[in-house]
């Protein structure tokens, strides 16, 4: 049967109304006699039918756009964040790096072997500061977030930290001449031992200001210390520069969205 369009269907429906009507007339008329009227009735119904079939014709509906799915956009924001919290440790680590052999004041030295130790002992600072930094940046983070600490992304971020020292340790064995020795498995490890030991004076860090503890950062400052060896003769200096650049740290990642 050839589909008909909305006038030819409201045509036909005006036919057989109009057939029905009639027929009423003729009732009035003549009363319910033969059977003539039934074949009436059945030609008006069936002209009436494509009306009904437009009736109850669903309405065709504007098409519009798909939303991406929910759990890819969150797994897209949570993977961007996590990013962002390696990414500007390492950054912030870089700045420390540089900052150090300054704040340490060390005398020049003449001798070319003396030279090569100590730009080989500076290099290698770099992994304690991204662990420092690092951990600057998930505390930061749990400030923002106190549950931060219990969520899956919190572990992920920090075995991303503790890659980023490893690998920091290869490129300086690298540019050092030493990559024949550098070993990655060992390399994890002390990453793994530098990061669990910031970790734990971070939390100690966390405690302090939550009990008031002058200097609260002690533990954190004290950790870098160690790790840097650092001489009698330079340790209050070298503290001062390295609570101020934790305090501008702290403040800059407080203002940046994650």
């Amino acid at each position: 049967m050839p589909s008909l369009n909305t006038p030819q269907r409201i045509f036909l429906a005006t036919i057989g109304v109009a057939i029905i009507l009639f027929q009423l007339y003729r009732f009035a008329d003549d009363g319910i006699e033969g059977t003539g009227w039934v074949f009436a009735f059945l030609v008006a119904a069936l002209l009436l039918l494509p009306a009904v079939g437009l009736l109850s014709k669903p309405k065709v509906l504007h098409s519009l756009p798909m939303k991406p799915n929910s759990s890819e956009e969150r797994l897209s924001r949570a993977k961007q964040r996590i990013e962002n919290l390696v990414s500007r440790a390492t950054e912030r680590a870089a700045v420390l790096h540089r900052r150090l052999p300054i704040l340490f004041d060390f005398p020049p030295l003449q001798a070319p072997e003396f030279q090569r130790i100590n730009a080989f002992m500076i290099d290698s600072w770099l992994q304690y500061c991204i662990a420092f930094t690092g951990c600057l940046s998930l505390m930061a983070e749990y400030k923002r977030n106190p549950r931060f600490m219990t969520q899956p992304d919190y572990r992920v971020v920090w075995q991303m930290l503790v890659n980023e020292i490893a690998k920091a340790e290869a490129i300086m064995t690298a540019r050092h001449g030493l990559h024949d020795k550098f070993d990655i498995e060992r390399s994890v490890q002390w990453a793994t031992r530098d990061m669990n030991e910031a970790e734990l004076a971070m939390k100690k860090f966390i405690d302090n200001l939550a009990k008031s503890v002058p200097e609260p950062d002690a533990p954190l400052i004290g950790f870098l210390m160690e790790k840097l060896h650092a001489p009698e003769q330079s340790r209050p200096s070298l503290s001062q520069g390295i609570e101020k650049f934790a305090r501008e740290t702290l403040h800059q990642f407080a203002a940046i969205a994650t």
